[in-house]
Formats: C-alpha cells, sequence, structure tokens
C-alpha cells in the first residue's frame, strides 16, 4: 500500500468524533491504504474532525462518508501537496512575515 491516511484524536477533533472516523475508514478503506490514529495536532481544531491523506488535510470528516472522501482523494488527489494549500491567506501571510 503506497498510500498513508492519519485520523488526528486529540483535542476537539477527538471531541467531535474522530475515533468514529477511523472506525468508518478502516471498514472503508484499509485495503487501500495504512491507516493510523496521531495525536500529533494539525492545526485546524475548529474544522475538525481532520485527517491527512498522503499528506493532504481533509477538514470536516463523517464517519457517514469518510470512506467516500478517502477514496476520491486517493483515485483523484487535491492539488495541495503536503497540505500547503489547505492554509487559509492569513496563515499563509503569517508564514511569509516570518521569511
Amino acid at each position: 500500500m503506497d498510500h498513508t491516511i492519519k485520523v488526528c484524536v486529540s483535542g476537539k477533533c477527538k471531541g467531535r468524533g474522530a475515533d468514529a472516523v477511523f472506525v468508518a475508514l478502516d471498514r472503508g478503506c484499509s485495503d487501500r491504504a495504512t491507516l493510523s490514529k496521531t495525536t500529533e495536532c494539525m492545526g485546524y481544531c475548529g474544522l475538525g474532525p481532520n485527517i491527512a491523506v498522503d499528506g493532504n488535510i481533509l477538514h470536516h470528516m463523517h464517519p457517514r462518508d469518510a470512506a467516500e472522501r478517502v477514496n476520491r482523494e486517493i483515485d483523484n488527489p487535491s492539488p495541495k501537496e503536503h497540505g500547503l494549500g489547505s492554509k487559509t491567506l492569513d496563515d499563509l501571510d503569517s508564514f511569509l512575515d516570518t521569511l
């Protein structure tokens, strides 16, 4: 398996149902990707539960459609290489100010 899925299970993501999302992904995607839980925050707590598919972060995950969304991301990856495209303009401005 060349794909990885990381499900954030800390803080707000856990409180918003990340464990149920993990179970749904285990049932619907475990044959296509290596699935794991992580307590390393992805930095988008207000948009959780969050997962990373091959480094691209998906927000507002729900057990009902989690497997469908992940399979779609695996089949047609979004152009957010390593999750960079998922940052807001304010986040990018703050980052550029540090350079």
